[in-house]
């Protein structure tokens, strides 16, 4: 147990009324997950980025690290599964750090260990070649791909989750390899698609929104929004062949679609979830109620949940990635958009203490909650013996 961790462990518990329910779910996808053999040589390289000459940073590896396996959660493999999880899983790191794994295949290994051996196993799934080079499609995958098997939808929750391993686990030893982290620049230029957004897959023509915000996280995690367009120096030399200028344009076409797009009803034609919001308006046509003024179903035209929490979750994560964060998009605040948006859809219906009882409505359409009741001193000191069991567990 590293120092100070009982007390610290102490602090979030009585801070944070999430931090059980947090746990149990780290639990039961540690209680269904495992480790397995990759298959293939050269996944676990310890390149970390590059020295100031462009040669190639070595790093070292968390001990064990080095075997040639990687880790999964909750029993799957899929490329989806495993993006979505590896990046819940490593934000955990600054609080579990040094802590040993309680339950399932990697029992008694520190959290650390299980993140990187993960980071491995989703890297080692990633295209090595051809025109689907540094993306992904469902499970694993070696040798070159072709355009149309590169898949903008399970390739952006890779870039989230190796994202996220790299910048919360960063300082207990985790790290993406550059064989994996760099390739990445490849398919940012050829998903792109001619209106400059990115595709589902790369081929076609148009662009699809909400996996525009991949795109902004993959290209801002690489550094790519500080390149100058005029560089003309290879980025990522031995990973890929583009110069500094080029994917710095790449990056300013995607920012251009997405301004361009931001208003936009649809934008590939699917279904209006594909864009941002039901009718180009982050204010769902209503600006007199407040909260939940209608149900969202599917003949509900301009109700309270007229956004695409998909596009809403893949470009925040994009703007907030990297430094500095970007702000504005074009004209728009897409955080007050997106926080109004959240804040005014919000379900208000019922009161937290009797589920049962609807709560009251104000004549502005916002519901009231009464305050939570008061647990016996008996009830609380249990609770507190559970919490810090849960976290030990």
């Amino acid at each position: 147990m590293p120092d100070g961790f009982l007390e610290a462990n102490d602090a979030r518990w009585r801070a944070s009324p999430y931090a059980e329910t947090a746990m149990r779910f780290l639990n039961r996808m540690a209680y269904n997950g495992g480790i397995q053999n990759l298959n293939v040589a050269g996944e676990e390289a310890n390149t970390c980025g590059y020295n100031p000459n462009g040669t190639e940073r070595n790093c070292a590896r968390i001990a064990g690290t080095a075997d040639n396996r990687g880790a999964y959660f909750l029993g799957s493999t899929n490329v989806y599964v495993m993006g979505i999880n590896l990046g819940g899983a490593s934000t955990t790191l600054p609080a579990l750090a040094g802590t040993r794994v309680q339950t399932g295949g990697l029992r008694g290994q520190t959290w650390e260990y299980y993140i990187q051996q993960a980071v491995d196993k989703l890297g080692a799934q990633q295209i090595d070649g051809g025109c689907g080079k540094g993306g992904w499609l469902y499970g694993n995958f070696n040798g070159n791909g072709s355009c149309s098997q590169s898949d903008g939808s399970t390739t952006q929750w890779a870039y989230i989750g190796l994202e996220s391993a790299e910048v919360a686990g960063g300082p207990y030893g985790v790290f993406v390899n550059n064989r994996h982290k760099y390739r990445i620049a490849d398919n940012l230029v050829n998903n792109q698609r001619g209106d400059w957004g990115a595709g589902y897959r790369s081929t076609g023509s148009k662009g699809d929104f909400k996996l525009t915000g991949g795109a902004f996280v993959a290209s801002r995690w690489l550094g790519i929004h500080t390149f100058n367009s005029n560089d003309n120096n290879t980025a990522f030399p031995g990973h890929s062949g583009y110069s500094r200028g080029a994917l710095r344009t790449r990056y300013d076409r995607y920012l251009s679609y997405t301004s361009t797009n931001w208003t936009a009803a649809r934008s590939v034609g699917h279904h209006w979830q594909d864009s941002q919001w039901r009718n180009g308006d982050y204010l769902c046509g209503n600006t007199n109620s407040v909260y939940g003024w209608t149900a969202y179903n599917a003949t509900d035209k301009n109700g309270s949940r007229c956004g695409s929490t998909y596009a809403m979750y893949s470009h925040q994560k994009g703007y907030r990635t990297g430094t500095p964060e970007l702000t504005m998009v074009g004209n728009h605040d897409w955080s007050r958009e997106y926080n109004t948006y959240y804040v005014r859809a919000q379900d208000r219906q019922l009161d937290v203490n009797n589920p049962a009882t609807p709560a009251t409505t104000s004549s502005a359409g916002s519901r009231t909650t009464t305050a939570r009741t008061t647990r016996s001193p008996a009830a609380t000191a249990a609770a507190a013996w559970r919490r810090r069991w849960a976290a030990w567990c």
